[in-house]
């Protein structure tokens, strides 16, 4: 009578191989390929496969220091993005933290003028204006009643300034 090797099955007289991925994936976790007489398991791009030779591990790419994360590396199955901290943002290689450039978006909230700094930016206000506490708004100083004008006589608050006037009978010196 005739016999096969491992990995073939007799149908007649001939050998034919045995498909053991067809079977429940040949008992691999991820990928079977079949080759003539057995079989083996591979993995997924970011994986590896344990010792068992059929079951994969996610592959730490955070970890084992092969992620080139400017700041900060997270880890997901079969592989990592990077994120920056705060006031700064990913560059076009997705790995790389540039400073954010608040002032570019919406004059970063200011009122009047937006200076950007590394990984942060703050606003000031035009002359004859007070930055608010929010630290963005202007608000306009009544120089008239902070007595801080120069006026002689009549002083008139005017949106970021103020003129001077004067009473009857009297005329403004240039």
């Amino acid at each position: 009578y005739c016999d096969c090797d491992d990995g073939y099955y007799l149908s007649g007289l001939t050998c034919y191989d045995t498909n053991e991925c067809a079977s429940g994936n040949g008992g691999c976790s991820q990928i079977c390929k079949n080759q003539p007489g057995g079989y083996y398991c591979d993995c997924n791009e970011g994986y590896y496969l344990s010792s068992d030779n059929h079951n994969c591990i996610d592959y730490d790419e955070c970890s084992n220091g092969d992620a080139n994360c400017n700041h900060y590396c997270h880890n997901t199955g079969g592989s990592y993005y990077c994120y920056c901290k705060v006031g700064y943002e990913l560059d076009i290689d997705d790995e790389t933290c540039v400073d954010t450039n608040e002032c570019a978006s919406n004059n970063g909230g200011c009122d009047q003028n937006c200076f950007n700094q590394i990984a942060s930016y703050y606003c000031t206000c035009n002359e004859g204006y007070t930055l608010d506490g929010d630290k963005h708004t202007c608000n306009d100083n009544n120089e008239c009643a902070l007595n801080t004008h120069l006026c002689d006589q009549d002083c008139f608050n005017n949106i970021g300034s103020y003129t001077c006037g004067c009473d009857i009978g009297y005329r403004l010196q240039e």
